[in-house]
């Protein structure tokens, strides 16, 4: 008969320590707490912390990774159907297409009216509804804090100019990058 309240007492315990586990966990999602700050001269946005840093990209572009680049193999099946990136860059007027259909894009204008700058979230197909909320909410994070001529934008790639391709670099050292183009 004693062994009833305590049984009772200790499944209430574990109820309520469960509920106030979840309740913590959720209200630290919607503080993100422990989300880093990345910053790009006057731009700064608040990421993840398992998301890299902001690179510089082609065509003059900034980006930002769901995965740093240690952990990122660009071409690879699995990194197409998770990849996650913002993409910055002067806005010039002129929008560009989708890029062949394989993400979708949400864009986000930002700055002066004198010197916009331009967002561009892409999302892979294959990519969560948790994980695309949690990239919205990166978009959504992001801010100048100073003028956006402080940006030091990266040169454009040159590509050869017979078809138009840009020259595979060897990844990591290896040579088969190097063997494919001279077969």
């Amino acid at each position: 008969m004693l062994l009833l309240p305590a049984v009772a007492s200790a499944f209430a315990f574990g109820y309520a320590a469960s509920k106030a586990r979840l309740r913590l966990r959720a209200a630290r999602r919607a503080l993100r707490r422990d989300w880093k700050l990345v910053r790009y001269g006057p731009l700064e946005l608040r990421t993840p912390p398992s998301w890299g840093e902001i690179e510089p990209g082609p065509q003059g572009t900034l980006i930002l990774h769901n995965r740093p680049a240690r952990m990122r193999v660009d071409g690879d099946a699995v990194w197409y159907g998770s990849a996650v990136e913002i993409r910055i860059r002067p806005h010039s007027g002129a929008l560009h297409g989708p890029d062949g259909g394989a993400t979708r894009c949400w864009r986000s204008r930002l700055g002066p009216p004198d010197a916009p700058l331009l967002a561009e979230l892409h999302v892979a197909f294959g990519v969560t509804p948790t994980k695309v909320k949690e990239a919205r909410r990166v978009l959504s994070s992001l801010r100048i804090t100073g003028h956006p001529d402080l940006i030091v934008w990266p040169a454009t790639k040159r590509v050869h100019a017979a078809g138009g391709l840009r020259r595979v670099l060897p990844p990591h050292g290896s040579n088969i990058a190097r063997d494919f183009e001279r077969f």
